[in-house]
């Protein structure tokens, strides 16, 4: 059964807007994040943590635009998850409540040049004409040529097979109600934080479960992002 909710709209912080011209191979190397993202007293960011990013599993060649749409916005979330964990002594930004992960998510597309917003109203279906009958988006971003808005779910315990399958069949039914279009894509974003090396496994298999799989963050407890593309999950 699909919940409805109605996520509380945050101003993003300024310091995470990109302004001026940047190279691109800057801002994905760490340069920019690096820079832009102001370090508390005390606190530093280890570059040379042992990141994990990589796409898990094979993409369907429709499907490879959209892989890389989303390129510059996952390899930044996965910086920004390794700045995290420096700075909040190992923690990971998907342990908490679903909101601060819809954060992290819009943070990262910012970083990535995108323009982000979270909790975006969007209409229920391309066909509906009552201007009241609306759905809203956990976090949409537009890269300039298409905007994409995602439905976000997050793992809350001990990580099997069936347990996933089960908590993307419950994001997949929030995603249907979103809209999908020539201009506007939708997806589920199934989240899950491989914590040994049998979770670790666990995920990496999943992967051929949906659209489009990566993983990010910290080479020895990474986060795993899956993705099913509204009009791909029939």
């Amino acid at each position: 059964m699909a919940v409805a909710c109605r996520a509380r709209h945050r101003r993003l912080p300024r310091s995470v807007w990109l302004t001026g011209d940047l190279d691109q191979s800057q801002m994905l190397s760490g340069q920019v994040v690096g820079s832009i993202l102001p370090s508390p007293s005390g606190a530093s960011f280890n570059l040379e943590l042992k990141l994990a990013f990589d796409f898990v599993g094979e993409v369907d060649s429709l499907l490879q635009d959209i892989k890389s749409d989303w390129l510059d916005w996952l390899q930044c979330a996965d910086l920004f998850y390794g700045r995290y964990v420096s700075y909040m002594f190992g923690h990971s930004p998907f342990d908490g409540r679903k909101a601060r992960a819809v954060e992290f998510l819009g943070n990262a597309a910012a970083i990535a040049g995108h323009v982000p917003l979270l909790g975006r109203e969007v209409p229920a279906s391309p066909t509906t004409r009552m201007p009241s009958h609306k759905s809203r988006s956990d976090v949409w971003f537009d890269n300039g040529n298409q905007g994409y808005s995602f439905k976000v779910r997050q793992t809350r315990r001990d990580l099997n097979t069936p347990y996933l399958r089960l908590s993307l069949k419950y994001v997949m039914e929030d995603t249907r109600s979103l809209e999908t279009g020539p201009r506007e894509r939708s997806s589920s974003c199934l989240i899950a934080v491989a914590r040994d090396e049998t979770q670790y496994d666990i995920c990496t298999a999943f992967a051929g479960h949906v659209d489009i799989a990566c993983r990010i963050g910290p080479d020895d407890s990474p986060a795993f992002l899956f993705f099913k593309l509204k009009d791909q999950d029939v």
